[in-house]
């Protein structure tokens, strides 16, 4: 079965997603009508999205929405999205992204991994590809406000070919573990951490 969207309820829990194929069909929509590829509604718990792959979406490929937690993606292809491929926002919390291979392509506002900030957020062991003057950012961090509560780590990705940066920490970003990361053929710094950064 081909699939254009999945959007899990607010609320769900307990779900699993595991394989299959999800075009978005990023040709046959218009900037009015823009969707995700698969979405947690907010207030979601115990979602893991494994062994998928991902492409042409007009919005993020794989979204953790609102105060969605403790919520996993795992070993998924996402490819060629025109947001970017995988990201949550500040308000979710125990999210783990682990052994993705993203490439948004041409596209991705802020990069392959969007961490919008959020509290125990884990980022590990993924294949993060870039696109010459296109995809600006292997992971982006952000704090979402400069009080929330933020706690991520980053560690042992591969990320190769960014347009800026291979990670970009904005500022007020907190309470941030940065390892083990290979970094290559990005065009500007590996790592930069903007101005009010406490690690």
């Amino acid at each position: 079965t081909l699939f254009r969207s999945i959007r899990v309820p607010d609320n769900a829990h307990d779900i699993i997603l595991l394989g299959g194929e999800l075009d978005g069909n990023m040709s046959g929509q218009v900037a009015a009508n823009e969707i995700y590829g698969i979405e947690t509604g907010t207030g979601s718990y115990d979602i893991r999205v494994q062994d998928w792959h991902v492409h042409d979406t007009k919005e993020t490929g794989i979204a953790f929405e609102g105060t969605s937690h403790r919520c996993w993606a795992i070993n998924n292809r996402v490819v060629n999205t025109d947001e970017d491929g995988i990201g949550n926002q500040h308000t979710c919390y125990d999210i783990w992204y682990i052994n993705n291979y993203v490439d948004v392509g041409a596209g991705g506002q802020e990069g392959d991994i969007l961490v919008g900030g959020g509290l125990n957020i884990n980022v590990i062991g993924n294949t993060l590809v870039g696109v010459a003057d296109k995809t600006p950012n292997g992971i982006k961090i952000l704090r979402g406000t400069d009080t929330a509560d933020i706690g991520v780590i980053v560690a042992n990705n591969k990320i190769s070919g960014c347009s800026v940066y291979g990670i970009n920490v904005a500022d007020y970003v907190t309470n941030l573990t940065i390892a083990n990361n290979h970094i290559f053929d990005c065009d500007a710094e590996g790592i930069v951490l903007s101005g009010d950064n406490i690690l």
